[in-house]
């Protein structure tokens, strides 16, 4: 057999914790915290939002806002809003003008608009979006995802489909996928505006073309060869570079995060091993895209510098000389699973299973 590549193992940096540095902020919520997004309101306050899941009854889309005038000295976020839901909440994305979109255990896709006093108003859901079945019982939406014109949704699930949806026309536009039970959908992101990425639990990454007639993936990547010959991976999370879309990052349940060029797809251009388990989510800074985050269920928030002597180069690129990549865990110890993390700024949010909410301000991105 063909010997399986192997990833870097990184030791994890200690961040300075001196005066001026990072402050970190836990709130707790009382319940499980399995996203965190920041809104893209353009007001002059910072505000995100949190979704929970588990509860044995309701869950719960929160609004929070972190005033201008307290960023950066170790303020707590205040809860401006709360909007009760019937079902765990698996994914949000977020986009311009406090619009935004929900995946939901139930198997639906749920659309919301902020409104000016903070809370949210459901302005459309396709309920059951996803199912075992035409007329079979529903099963989770895992992922969802807005084109960047805002017109068009995407939503993943545990039948194997990716969706295409019609938010204005609350009609589904396009199916892509064969419905495997075996290969859950659990992660979709516009690359550009007419193409699709997603993620599944085979440990392939696929391009889709949203104009194209076909309904094949254009590329597939896959990480399987990686993995060691006992080891079943599952990709959990992607991310596109801002500025590069064709640089795109994955994070598998293994604790890899790859990277990939999606112009010369057959093999990843990197391998890095900083997390011991599961990466559930991964952000590029949207302004400072050598930096990026990772959060995994080993209870660590990583902090990576993809270029720390800040060296004038054209592309990103995520090296596997330890000299020219820095990794630091932005929380202490935790026994439990950190679900989701992003960024904005100078300040990031995390959210966790111990239903702990983490501010960071002054992350140190320039």
């Amino acid at each position: 057999k063909k010997k399986k590549k192997t990833a870097n193992r990184f030791e994890l940096l200690q961040l300075p914790r001196q005066a001026g540095s990072m402050a970190t902020i836990v709130k707790f919520t009382q319940e499980k915290i399995s996203r965190v997004r920041w809104l893209r309101t353009g007001g002059a306050a910072a505000s995100f939002v949190t979704a929970s899941a588990d509860n044995e009854h309701d869950n719960h889309l929160c609004v929070w806002q972190v005033p201008a005038s307290s960023r950066g000295r170790g303020s707590e976020p205040e809860r401006v809003s709360a909007h009760t839901v019937p079902h765990s909440i698996t994914d949000i994305a977020c986009a311009d003008r406090g619009f935004m979109t929900t995946a939901g255990s139930d198997g639906s896709v749920r659309v919301y608009g902020l409104v000016q006093d903070g809370s949210l108003s459901e302005q459309g859901c396709f309920e059951r979006a996803h199912r075992h079945s035409h007329e079979g019982p529903s099963c989770p939406a895992t992922a969802v995802a807005v084109s960047p014109n805002l017109h068009t949704l995407a939503s993943g699930g545990e039948d194997g489909r990716v969706l295409l949806l019609d938010p204005a026309h609350a009609r589904v536009q396009r199916s892509y996928g064969g419905g495997s039970f075996d290969t859950s959908v659990n992660a979709v992101v516009f690359q550009q505006q007419n193409s699709l990425l997603t993620a599944n639990s085979a440990a392939q990454i696929q391009l889709y073309s949203v104009v194209d007639a076909t309904d094949k993936p254009v590329i597939t990547m896959s990480c399987d060869q990686m993995s060691s010959e006992d080891t079943v991976l599952a990709l959990h999370c992607l991310a596109v570079h801002p500025t590069q879309p064709f640089v795109v990052l994955a994070g598998g349940s293994d604790g890899v995060v790859t990277s990939w060029d999606l112009r010369q797809p057959k093999y990843a251009t990197s391998m890095t091993q900083a997390h011991s388990a599961n990466v559930w989510d991964l952000r590029f800074h949207p302004i400072f895209p050598d930096h990026f985050f990772s959060c995994s269920e080993d209870g660590t928030v990583l902090h990576w510098n993809s270029n720390p002597h800040n060296r004038d180069q054209r592309e990103f690129v995520l090296s596997s000389d330890p000299t020219h990549l820095h990794i630091g865990n932005m929380v202490g110890a935790s026994s439990l699973a950190v679900n989701s993390v992003d960024v904005q700024d100078a300040m990031g949010v995390a959210g966790t299973d111990n239903e702990a909410l983490l501010l960071f301000h002054d992350v140190r991105v320039k």
